[in-house]
């Protein structure tokens, strides 16, 4: 049985699928109003909201849950994207006089902000729902099946949309399918369109490009209004001379150096896997920012002196722990975006702090072991997954660097079951398959940079 906060939150996504369902019909009527035709277009985009949201439901990558806040982001997509392609269209007949009935300008602006929040696979099932504004012409078969296809093909750049020249790079492919598209309809089925073709290509572009202003435009609105944060944000907070970081490597250079190189980790082993190597890299540069507070306390800060060894291990781990709540503390100071606080909290989770366990229990001290564990939570997404395990085995990997001995792919292996038995990654959203190939890339990294002093592996 569904609980009253479930029942309200289903209704309330009903309600909001209701008033904009009612908006994109005003604008598509707009403005001339037929009960009929009225009636009709308004029960087409409810019946398409409910079947292209029942799709993503089916095909969506089973590590993304999405709030009620992401279905009204992606419902307002739609109304933005008949919008748009309206106020293009009319703004090309109202300054070059073309007929509004044989001409329109696509709008890639929802397909572009779904994969800059969400990512490009949410940005391709999207694509379904962008045909909506179709139905703005009255040939709205030359606008559905290119917006389709050609929507759908501006995800498939390459890079990540991290810049704007890979914004506008994913805009114009966009474009270049649509008119492909378009000009295949117009050749089999439209020759009648022949004489305008280049119009219609002048207008494709041009609504790329329009898309990419827009989107630009619209980035900052949307991180306000629904907390997103793009990989824009991210790549520009993983630049090493943010004040923070400056501060992490004046006081604190061990814990600097460790920072970079499981940023670096992280970001090859989320590529790897296909998750956001950009918040994997950010996540990971800021995750032991907390290690400002008492620098001199953890071992990669030390030189020769160590104050734990005139302390109670209890004590000592408190102040271990510290570290956690300590760089939220910060992340939260310095507005750092909540996923990137996240990592910093969840990059422990509830792991235990085994070297002070052991020391108390030898001297004889009566333990609790919940005392002596991280107060998490444990990851909840896989990029704070990946930046615990990159953690984990960085500076493990660290403290054994120098022996000539060590097999480091069984060392990785060891450490990451280790995590994996502990439940530690039970939240993560990483499968089995994910983390086998995180350590293939860990071993592959690792080997390189300590290739002269760790024995390969078989």
């Amino acid at each position: 049985m569904k609980s009253g906060k479930e029942k309200i939150n289903k209704y309330g996504i009903y309600v909001i699928q209701v008033i904009i369902a009612i908006l994109i019909t005003f604008i598509i009527i707009y403005p001339h109003f037929k009960i009929d035709k009225t009636l009709g277009t308004f029960l087409f985009v409810i019946i398409y909201f409910h079947f292209s949201f029942k799709l993503f439901e089916k095909v969506k990558p089973n590590y993304i849950e999405f709030e009620e806040k992401d279905i009204l982001f992606l419902y307002s997509l739609v109304f933005l994207d008949v919008v748009f392609a309206k106020l293009f269209t009319y703004t090309l007949v109202y300054f070059k006089t073309f007929d509004l009935n044989a001409f329109f300008v696509p709008s890639f602006v929802g397909i572009l902000l779904a994969s800059l929040f969400h990512g490009k696979k949410v940005g391709a099932i999207y694509g379904v729902a962008s045909i909506i504004p179709a139905f703005l012409f009255d040939k709205p078969i030359l606008y559905l099946v290119p917006m389709l296809i050609g929507g759908i093909r501006a995800t498939f750049v390459k890079e990540d949309l991290i810049s704007r020249a890979a914004i506008f790079k994913s805009s114009m492919i966009g474009a270049s399918g649509f008119a492909v598209v378009l000009l295949s309809l117009i050749l089999g089925f439209y020759q009648d369109l022949l004489p305008i073709w280049i119009k219609y290509i002048f207008a494709i572009f041009l609504g790329g490009l329009y898309s990419f202003l827009v989107v630009n435009a619209l980035i900052p609105l949307f991180e306000i209004l629904f907390d997103y944060t793009t990989n824009l944000t991210y790549l520009s907070l993983s630049n090493l001379h943010h004040p923070l970081l400056r501060k992490l490597l004046l006081k604190a250079p061990g814990t600097y150096n460790h920072s970079v190189m499981v940023a670096t980790l992280a970001e090859a082993a989320a590529e790897a896997i296909g998750a956001n190597a950009v918040l994997a890299r950010c996540g990971a540069i800021y995750h032991d920012i907390g290690k400002l507070k008492n620098p001199e306390y953890f071992i990669e800060n030390q030189q020769g002196y160590n104050p734990h060894d005139f302390l109670d291990p209890r004590e000592s781990v408190k102040i271990i722990k510290s570290h956690v709540t300590e760089g939220k503390k910060l992340g939260e100071k310095y507005n750092l975006p909540k996923k990137v606080i996240d990592c910093i909290t969840q990059h422990h989770g509830t792991t235990l702090i085994r070297y002070f366990y052991e020391k108390a229990r030898r001297m004889g001290l009566e333990v609790d072991e919940k005392e002596f564990r991280y107060p998490g939570p444990k990851p909840q997404f896989r990029e704070s997954g990946i930046v615990m395990l990159a953690d984990t085995v960085e500076a493990a990997t660290r403290s054994v660097k120098d022996d000539p001995k060590i097999d480091l792919k069984a060392f990785i292996h060891k450490l990451i079951q280790k995590l994996i038995e502990d439940g530690q990654l039970s939240q993560s959203g990483l499968s089995l398959k994910d983390i086998r190939l995180i350590e293939k890339v860990f071993y592959k990294i690792l080997s390189g940079v300590y290739h002269k002093r760790i024995k390969y592996g078989d």
